[in-house]
């Protein structure tokens, strides 16, 4: 448990500072680009994401066989060998990809966007530097999953820290001090994607163990392997196609302009991630391990406080922005007309944000366990019907469609999918995830946010009402992670032991 905390917590400072960074500049690229350019990062992020369905599972296969094999005294030739061959398909699928990518930009240029400020020459120029970027910043998925494997996630959110922020700060002083253009913006992602790849190349080989020889391309591993990643593919695929498939049909039928006020709502609800992705990254390599071993007990223990953690935090904050979507983005952009288109929009996508959420630890303790096929199945029943009914709402209520959806979509994870996943537990285990794990905490952060939204004075000045919300949502959050049983209980023992400490020192 000590080292699952410890990587929970390197994950929640490094993720969690790329996440406030990002929200945290959005203002400024508001400011300097305007909301269509703007917009044209948001298309960025959505492409890239969406290219991912051709990852073939490789990341994550890596990942999981790095966890597997760091326990074998014999297994470091293997591991290296491993490395080498992932590397090298994963680099001919980038560059294939991205190659088809190039020669689809004109035509997005011409028929998928609409804008009205930015003339065409210069937005087909932009959407070919997005080419690059992916390229570069696409492979860093594997050199990250290679490492978190080795469990080196102090080592990986260090290097993240350092990243994202030569990624984005770099950014805003090149628009400030160079050239305010979404050109100039994607100029300076090339030149930060360009380090990144280095420094994570260089990471993953210092990383590995010593061995004799040089790492050699090795086929059979791949046949070893392939079931796995071709099931974890399946699933990256559709999860991508349900999670990016809205999007993809909104962008035919929303102005560039509006598809940026949606894209400003989903980057916020996007950050509720920054909760339950460090604890998915910590311990789905410990599922891994713990299976490998046999340690099904400490599985389950673990299984339950994760989720807790998820629970006691992805929800009270998820619940804040859809109580105050409009407070919160007025403060943080000072633009009436972006909260008010924003908001609604925001106000669904955290719910259906937090819903995603608490799947991240049952989905990880399926991959450790090699199981995707309940995931998959799910997910192509979901495309058969979300698709369908997103095409027909889209031109009629516009982005509101995607973030009913998105609630839908997620709900029925949890009151479906869930108790497939947990077939192997007994009914009292089962019933024990939704209540103590999932609703004490739930329930605990709307009965304080409610009250917050009751109270809440009008007309407060900016200050006071960032005061208001900060003091709401910090109670919010303790009465959730008071509420969790096992979590209030690894709180109090931490604090005592914390406390003894301090008397002896005394």
């Amino acid at each position: 448990m000590v080292r699952v905390k410890t990587n929970v917590i390197a994950n929640l400072i490094g993720q969690g500072w790329t996440a406030l960074l990002q929200i945290a500049l959005v203002p400024f690229y508001l400011h300097f680009l305007g909301v269509e350019s703007y917009a044209l990062i948001g298309f960025y992020v959505m492409l890239i994401t969406s290219v991912q369905i051709f990852d073939l599972g490789l990341a994550q296969t890596l990942n999981r066989e790095m966890a597997r094999l760091s326990i074998d005294p014999q297994g470091a030739s293997e591991m290296r060998d491993l490395v080498r061959t992932m590397e090298v398909v994963y680099w001919g699928v980038v560059i294939a990809v991205c190659a088809v990518l190039a020669l689809l930009m004109h035509l997005i240029a011409r028929h998928v966007l609409n804008p009205n400020q930015i003339d065409p020459d210069s937005l087909r120029q932009v959407l070919y530097m997005m080419v690059i970027v992916i390229m570069l910043n696409w492979p860093a998925n594997l050199y990250f999953s290679g490492l978190m494997g080795l469990q080196k996630q102090v080592l990986v959110n260090k290097l993240r820290i350092l990243l994202s922020t030569a990624n984005g700060l770099g950014a805003l002083l090149v628009l400030w001090l160079v050239s305010p253009t979404i050109l100039a913006f994607f100029s300076w992602q090339i030149m930060a994607g360009l380090l990144a790849l280095i420094v994570m190349v260089a990471a993953l080989r210092t990383g590995l163990p010593a061995a004799s020889g040089h790492p050699r391309f090795r086929p059979e591993l791949l046949s070893r392997v392939w079931r796995f990643a071709a099931g974890v593919s399946g699933l990256t695929i559709s999860g991508l196609v349900l999670t990016q498939l809205d999007k993809w049909i909104l962008i035919n039928f929303l102005t560039l302009e509006a598809f940026g006020y949606f894209s400003l709502a989903v980057t916020v609800a996007g950050a509720l991630n920054l909760f339950a992705t460090p604890v998915f990254s910590a311990v789905y390599p410990r599922f891994s391990v713990l299976i490998a071993e046999g340690k099904h007990a400490v599985l389950e223990q673990v299984y339950h406080i994760s989720t807790q953690v998820v629970a006691a935090t992805v929800v009270p904050a998820a619940l804040f922005l859809s109580f105050y979507s409009h407070e919160v983005l007025l403060l943080w952009t000072r633009n009436e007309n972006v909260a008010s288109h924003a908001g609604p929009i925001l106000s669904l996508f955290a719910i259906g944000t937090a819903l995603n959420g608490l799947m991240n630890v049952p989905y990880a303790r399926e991959l450790a366990r090699g199981r995707t096929r309940i995931f998959l199945i799910f997910n192509l029943a979901a495309i058969a019907v979300l698709g369908p009914a997103i095409w027909y709402l889209a031109p009629r209520i516009g982005a509101i469609s995607s973030a009913i959806a998105w609630i839908t979509l997620n709900a029925a994870y949890l009151i479906i999918e869930i108790p497939l996943v947990h077939s192997d537990m007994r009914r009292g285990e089962q019933l024990r995830w939704y209540l103590r794990d999932i609703m004490a905490p739930a329930v605990a952060a709307i009965f304080v946010l409610g009250a917050g939204r009751i109270l809440l004075p009008e007309g407060l000045h900016p200050i006071g009402l960032l005061a208001a919300l900060a003091v709401i949502l910090g109670l919010a959050v303790a009465a959730a992670g008071l509420a969790a049983p096992e979590l209030r209980n690894t709180i109090k023992a931490s604090a005592l032991k914390w406390l003894g400490r301090t008397d002896t020192a005394d």
